[in-house]
C-alpha cells in the first residue's frame, strides 16, 4: 500500500498542499515548527481517521480557518485505487471512501495499514498498557480478518456488562455479558500471542538485544493463570460491582519490556528507549508485511532526536531494508546520503509552504 497524491487544506500552518509522494521512500525536510509533523499527522489522519497527537480537533485547522480539508489516492500493491476525503470543522466531521460517506473509522483504517514511529515513540514503553494494547491490536486488524469484529463484540460487552455494575442490578443479568466477555476475550488473546510471539523471535535476534543481555516483551493477557477468566469474573463481581467496571478481560492485556530477564522499561536511558520503541515498530511493520494482505504505510518523524550517530544510522538502515512506502521527515537535507541508490523524493517545507 502507498499514498500517491495527497492534498491538504488548512491543516495547522500548512493552508494548501498538493503533493505526488514516491511508493517507496519520501524524506520531508524543514526547520523545526515548518509544518514537517503536520505533513505526517495529515496522512494518518486521512488514513484512520484520527489524528497521533493528543490535539484537540479545532487544534487542527489553520488559524483563521473555518475547517480543514484532507483528499488522498491510496493505491494497494496489487494496483486497487482507494480514494479517501476527510473535512473537519468545529462541530463536525465528514469522511468518505470511494465517495461513501464513512460511519465508523474503523472502515477506513482496517484496509489502510499505517505505523507511525515519532519523537513519543519511547512513550509506548513508559506510559499506560492502553497504548500498547492498541499497537497490538492495530496490527491485527490487518491480518486477521475477523479480529475487528470480534474486538467490537467484546467493546459491546464489556459496555453492558459495566452497565449492569455501575447501576447495582441482580448480579444474574451478568451471566450472559460474562460469557460473552470470555469468549471474546479468549479470541483476542490467541491471536494477539501469536503477534507477541513472531515480535520476541524478532527482538531477540536484535542488535539492541545483544547489548543489553536479551529484550524481549512479556505478554500479559488480562487474567490470572490460576483461574478460567470465567471464574474470574464470577468470582469477583463484587468488587466489581462496588467499583462499576470490569477487572479481568482482553480489555486489560498489556505488553511489557523486559531486559536481561527484568522488568525494562524504567531501566533504560531515552535514547536506548527510543531504540527499543523503534526496533518494536519494525518488527509490527515486519509482522503485517509477511502476514497480512499489503505492506504498512511508515511514517517516521523526527528520528534523530535523542540518538547518536551509530543508533540513527543503525535505524535508518533497517527502516529502509522494510518493503513498503516510508515517509520521513527530517531537519537535516544530508539525511538523503545515507539512501544509497535507493530510489526516493526529497520535500522541502518552510513556514507551510511544501515543494
Amino acid at each position: 500500500m502507498h499514498l500517491c497524491d495527497f492534498n491538504i487544506i488548512n491543516l495547522r500552518c500548512i493552508s494548501h498542499a498538493s503533493v505526488e509522494l514516491h511508493k517507496n521512500i519520501n524524506l520531508i525536510v524543514g526547520k523545526n515548527g515548518s509544518g514537517k509533523t503536520s505533513f505526517l499527522e495529515g496522512i494518518y489522519l486521512l488514513a484512520t481517521g484520527k489524528n497521533f497527537s493528543a490535539a484537540k480537533r479545532l487544534d487542527l485547522i489553520r488559524d483563521g480557518s473555518c475547517s480543514l480539508g484532507l483528499a488522498g489516492l491510496f493505491v494497494s500493491d496489487s494496483g486497487l485505487e482507494s480514494k479517501i476525503k476527510l473535512e473537519k470543522s468545529s462541530s463536525k466531521t465528514s469522511y468518505t471512501f470511494q465517495g461513501q460517506s464513512v460511519k465508523k473509522t474503523s472502515e477506513v483504517a482496517v484496509k489502510i495499514p499505517v505505523l507511525v514511529g515519532n519523537s513519543r515513540a519511547a512513550d509506548l514503553l513508559t506510559n499506560s498498557p492502553k497504548a500498547r494494547r492498541d499497537l497490538l491490536d492495530r496490527t491485527a486488524f490487518h491480518v486477521e480478518p475477523n479480529f475487528l469484529v470480534v474486538w467490537q463484540e467484546l467493546r459491546k460487552a464489556l459496555a453492558h456488562r459495566n452497565n449492569i455494575l455501575k447501576s447495582g442490578r441482580s448480579s444474574s443479568e451478568l451471566d450472559y455479558w460474562d460469557k460473552m466477555v470470555s469468549e471474546r476475550s479468549h479470541e483476542l488473546d490467541l491471536c494477539r500471542k501469536q503477534i507477541v510471539d513472531k515480535l520476541n523471535d524478532y527482538l531477540r535476534s536484535s542488535s539492541l538485544s545483544e547489548d543489553l543481555g536479551g529484550v524481549w516483551f512479556d505478554y500479559r493477557r488480562g487474567w490470572g493463570d490460576g483461574l478460567s477468566l470465567s471464574e474470574h469474573l464470577k468470582s469477583n463481581r463484587e468488587s466489581e460491582f462496588r467499583i462499576g467496571y470490569t477487572l479481568y478481560g482482553a480489555h486489560r492485556a498489556d505488553l511489557r519490556m523486559r531486559v536481561a530477564g527484568k522488568s525494562g522499561a524504567k531501566r533504560l536511558s531515552k535514547g536506548q528507549l527510543k531504540v527499543a520503541a523503534f526496533e518494536l515498530i519494525i518488527a509490527l511493520h515486519e509482522y503485517i508485511s509477511e502476514n497480512g494482505s499489503t505492506d504498512p504505510i511508515l511514517l517516521i518523524d523526527d528520528l534523530s532526536a535523542e540518538l547518536d550517530s551509530g543508533k540513527r544510522r543503525y535505524l535508518i538502515d533497517k527502516i529502509l531494508k522494510l518493503s513498503g512506502q516510508k515517509i520521513m521527515s527530517s531537519i537535516q537535507p544530508d539525511m538523503v546520503e545515507l539512501f544509497d541508490e535507493r530510489r526516493y523524493k526529497v520535500f522541502h517545507v518552510e513556514q507551510g509552504n511544501i515543494t
